[in-house]
């Protein structure tokens, strides 16, 4: 009769739970490519992300009275959009918006499409890989202002995103000793979510509103062999349902 001891069975459960470790990470979605660590690619474009703070004009300086505020919301208008209507688009991060979402807003709108890169960075945070905008957000904001209305556009649609991934080893990765057919044998589950949010503007009067849409999931069981391409293949995916829905509601929301 064989005796097991306690120490062995505690040996076998830290073991089974280091072969099924989970590891989670978050990337912008302007800075999406595949890199092991599940950061992003390293585009040497993306410089960081803008923020409310740029977009809305929102000067933490400027001092604010109870009278501002009750005057804020007695004058407050949600903006709207006419369907056919002229339309500046803004990805946080990039250069130019995802063709998905200009090709979802193409079926209502005329759009343009413009940079949403910060003008200055100022590095935050640890490893210090975070960027942010330090130009002053009142200044910013009504430049962007002014170059939608010399354009035409009557409305800044600015959004955000971020994928949030997790991927949870199994037991055969640690088959490494055969190097060519361990990397065809399926050994990760990646589950990835995205996360966009959205800030209409109105040109005119500088209104505007922010809305979440719906996240979207998917997960997709991985080989070291075809890793990066399915990794990309969700992120291509979840991109092209997330921006559709976006569109979908803003039009349902706001157009008229």
């Amino acid at each position: 009769m064989v005796k097991t001891t306690r120490s062995g069975w505690t040996g076998a459960a830290m073991l089974a739970m280091l072969l099924l470790v989970a590891g989670c990470s978050v990337r912008s979605i302007s800075n999406s490519g595949y890199h092991p660590d599940g950061r992003g690619s390293g585009n040497p474009f993306y410089q960081g992300e803008l923020t409310e703070f740029d977009v809305l004009g929102i000067d933490l300086a400027q001092k604010v009275s109870p009278a501002d505020i009750e005057r804020e919301f007695s004058t407050y208008g949600r903006p709207s959009v006419k369907r056919g209507g002229a339309l500046m688009v803004i990805q946080s991060g990039a250069m130019m918006p995802d063709e998905p979402m200009l090709r979802e807003l193409d079926r209502y709108f005329v759009t343009t499409a413009f940079s949403g890169v910060p003008l200055r960075q100022a590095r935050v945070g640890w490893p210090h890989h975070v960027s942010v905008a330090t130009e002053p957000a009142g200044n910013y904001a009504m430049a962007l202002r002014l170059a939608a209305a010399r354009g035409g556009y009557e409305t800044i649609y600015c959004y955000w995103g971020v994928l949030e991934t997790m991927v949870e080893r199994h037991a055969t990765k640690a088959i490494s000793w055969v190097p060519v057919i361990g990397m065809a044998i399926p050994d990760e589950t990646q589950q990835m979510r995205i996360r966009l949010k959205i800030a209409v503007i109105d040109v005119k009067s500088g209104r505007w509103s922010i809305f979440t849409p719906a996240s979207f999931e998917d997960q997709t069981l991985t080989a070291s062999l075809g890793r990066e391409s399915s990794d990309q293949g969700q992120v291509a995916l979840l991109k092209e349902r997330a921006y559709k829905a976006a569109v979908a509601e803003f039009v349902q929301t706001y157009a008229r």
